[in-house]
């Protein structure tokens, strides 16, 4: 005989096993998470949309690079740059390495903005662009150490990468290699590998290549940088573009295809739960990242498989970001990314020489609904049979926009690991609405229910609880 029916609260704080099994993924992990973010109570919240496009270039570009400097900085797939405050281009283009279109770093110093890709570096002073004076390496990656511009990524006098090289100081068009000024090079060790990237954080170069990192510091004097050789890190790089600066430290995607974070000098996982995911892409050395500071996330793009992966460092929460095309989950468009002003923008990775702001404040893309989405599994009674009698969704209701009408969730269930039933339609209620409470009665008898909750609509979507009220319908001996 069974006993009587029970209200269980389902914890529903996102915490993603990806990579497990799908039949060892029951509450409190998630099966999947998809366009939200982790609200500072633990709740999923839909994440920012895009509007139809601030600012307007009128050419059929992508947007490889936004530049938060002066009035603001685009710059297209062909390397011309443009001032956004006019939209029009400036005088001297960067010269992208071929097949490299999202290598465009830049460094300030002086009065001069330095942009680099691979080609001969250029300068934007007083409104306009030029070539970088001094007779600077071709570099594809430039930062600036105190008194110094440094420069790396080129081809130095024996074919090698492994060379870098720094200005005069307070002259960054002082590049005799030390003939007559104190500007100079220097070379990492070959056996890790090439230079595939470099940042400067809290007076250190970081050098990543194949296979490992290299540590140099800046102490001054003739030799101003010295290799640290006590901070060899023993993971490399295996995304050219994955090294973002974030929390005052830096993450990447290594060369065993998992993401990393340098935690107090030490190379820490932080994908574990998405390995699988993460090797199943098609071409990893594309990987793309920038750092969403005023959300405290990054997301890596991973743009031939059409996949973002999002990463909150303050929650330790991967999830994914994506636009909904064709019943399928599609590439979000972001090539580039900036904050300005206060404003988070975007460039878009289609050829359509817009950039959009980005924000909260918009509850779609550009008119395309924002598929929010979770995936979770029940298991009420330790696989015991049960009568799942009621579910109950508790969430944010009535919409925020006056113009949405009709704003709906949408769920489906199944049992046992079985068909799912068609989806069932909620309504959100119109502005102004406040009742949390979404009930759904009678769902069928099994051991375990999965259940998948959409929200498209232009609402601010959260997901705080869910309750099933079930009963045990047979104990096992």
């Amino acid at each position: 005989m069974g006993t009587r029916g029970v209200l269980k609260n389902i914890a529903v704080a996102p915490l993603i096993l990806k990579d497990s099994d799908e039949f060892e993924r029951l509450i409190p992990s998630q099966i999947d998470l998809r366009n939200g973010r982790l609200s500072s109570a633990g709740n999923w919240v839909k994440r920012p949309g895009y509007n139809s496009g601030t600012f307007d270039i009128s050419d059929t570009k992508q947007m490889v690079a936004l530049i938060p400097v002066d009035n603001g900085y685009a710059v297209a797939e062909d390397g011309v740059v443009y001032d956004l405050s006019t939209l029009s281009s400036l005088s001297q283009k960067v010269t992208p390495k071929s097949g490299d279109p999202y290598g465009i770093t830049h460094a300030s110093h002086n009065a001069l903005l330095i942009l680099c890709s691979g080609g001969r570096p250029i300068k934007i002073e007083g409104g306009d662009s030029a070539t970088l004076e001094g007779n600077p390496p071709n570099a594809k990656f430039v930062v600036r150490v105190d008194t110094k511009t440094v420069m790396s990524g080129y081809r130095d006098q024996e074919g090698e990468f492994t060379e870098f090289t720094w200005s005069g100081s307070g002259n960054p068009e002082q590049w005799d290699r030390g003939l007559t000024t104190d500007s100079g090079f220097a070379s990492v060790r070959k056996d890790g590998g090439i230079i595939r990237n470099m940042v400067a954080i809290r007076g250190d170069l970081l050098f990543f290549k194949d296979r490992n990192i290299e540590v140099w510091s800046h102490v001054g004097g003739i030799n101003p940088f010295q290799r640290n050789e006590r901070r060899l890190i023993d993971v490399g790089l295996g995304a050219d573009y994955s090294v973002v600066e974030a929390n005052n430290t830096v993450y990447w995607f290594g060369d065993d295809e998992n993401f990393y974070v340098l935690d107090g000098g030490f190379p820490m996982i932080v994908s574990s739960r998405y390995r699988e995911e993460i090797n199943s892409l098609n071409n990893q050395g594309l990987i793309y990242g920038f750092n969403f500071r005023a959300e405290r996330i990054i997301r890596w793009f991973a743009p031939q498989d059409g996949r973002c992966f999002v990463y909150d460092y303050t929650n330790n929460v991967f999830s994914e970001d994506n636009e909904f095309k064709n019943s399928q989950w599609a590439r979000l468009p972001i090539s580039s990314y900036m904050e300005f002003n206060n404003k988070q923008y975007i460039g878009d990775y289609n050829p359509t020489g817009l950039v959009y702001e980005w924000s909260t404040d918009y509850k779609d893309d550009n008119g395309k609904p924002i598929r929010v989405f979770r995936r979770f599994a029940v298991k009420p009674f330790d696989g015991n049979r049960a009568k799942f009698n009621q579910v109950m969704f508790r969430v944010k209701r009535g919409t925020e926009a006056p113009s949405t009408t009709d704003p709906q969730l949408a769920y489906r269930y199944r049992l046992d690991r079985g068909n799912w039933v068609d989806y069932k339609y909620f309504d959100l209620g119109s502005h102004g609405d406040r009742d949390p409470w979404l009930k759904d009665q009678a769902l069928g008898i099994g051991r375990e229910i999965e259940f998948e909750v959409v929200e498209n609509d232009a609402t601010e979507y959260i997901l705080t609880d869910v309750d099933i009220k079930v009963r045990e319908l047979e104990r096992r001996a």
